[in-house]
């Protein structure tokens, strides 16, 4: 099994819900959608194209990120009334600030990582990690030759396929050390997007959900999960692109 990690950082980053409308919250991690985009655009593909090739060649996905606080930011957007008169409104995107972490790939076919990180180490377009305004930054790209599997409680700041919630408990010796000014985040369950239908415009729609539990720094498995160990980083990978199904 061969595997990339990508050490990437932005100065705002955001992962809006597909659900949100005139609140723009957003994820604490990019999605595993939002993962597959940023291969796309690497390799110069669109959404569609890159969508098919995961499916193909089975690539798996995951993240583990922090970051230093919120914001919110107001767009003006122009929109199409009843009646198909214009009008404007106003969208409060929320944003992440001093966005921090890893994305992680994943694939058998050692030639299609080899594609992978090579378009990772010299992208076609820029990467951003949300808007085209969330610019990102990739500070290292490493190749992993021969991944090990295996099940692991030591995991945060990650998400993990499906409601994990039952199985986590607070890992109160971090919680000890943690300043008082400082927020725990919770851990939080979201019902996401991972399969879309395209019109021949390019539009697309989502006609696939998946649950996903977005873990913090404070808490861990009761019981451990599935992992995967890229050198000393152990992450919760996901095939969530074709009929494989997870880990």
């Amino acid at each position: 099994m061969k595997g990339i990690s990508i050490e990437v950082e932005a100065i705002s980053a955001s992962f809006r819900e597909a659900a949100g409308q005139l609140y723009h919250e957003t994820l604490p991690l990019p999605p595993p959608s939002t993962l597959a985009g940023f291969a796309g655009a690497a390799m110069g593909k669109s959404f569609e194209e890159t969508l098919s090739f995961f499916k193909r060649y089975h690539i798996g996905v995951g993240c583990q990120g922090n970051y230093q606080g919120k914001g919110r930011d107001l767009w003006n957007y122009e929109k199409i009334k009843s009646g198909g008169k214009s009008g404007t409104d106003i969208v409060i995107r929320e944003f992440l600030y001093e966005f921090r972490g890893k994305l992680f790939y994943m694939c058998e076919d050692k030639e299609i990582a080899k594609e992978l990180y090579n378009a990772f180490t010299a992208p076609y377009y820029g990467l951003t990690l949300g808007t085209s305004d969330d610019i990102a930054k990739l500070s290292k790209v490493t190749w992993h030759d021969d991944l090990k599997i295996g099940k692991s409680s030591e995991i945060d700041n990650t998400w993990i396929y499906g409601d994990q919630l039952s199985n986590l408990e607070l890992d109160w010796e971090k919680i000890s050390k943690t300043p008082i000014a400082k927020t725990i985040k919770p851990a939080i369950v979201k019902l996401l997007p991972v399969d879309y239908t395209f019109e021949t415009d390019g539009a697309r729609q989502a006609c696939s959900y998946q649950t996903f539990t977005f873990l913090g720094d404070n808490q861990k498995p009761t019981n451990p999960v599935s992992v995967y160990f890229f050198d000393d980083t152990v992450v919760s990978l996901c095939y969530i692109f074709n009929e494989k199904g997870n880990e």
